[in-house]
């Protein structure tokens, strides 16, 4: 993935015990790779 050309979006959850929890998500362009 490039993080060139990439936005990430912050957000917040709770879990089962009550504590707060980050979500990070990454939007970027997929780059092709070479199997070797």
């Amino acid at each position: 993935m490039s993080m060139i050309d990439v936005t990430i979006d912050v957000g917040k959850t709770v879990d089962e015990k009550g504590n707060e929890r980050m979500i990070l998500t990454f939007n970027g362009k997929w780059l092709k790779y070479a199997k070797w």
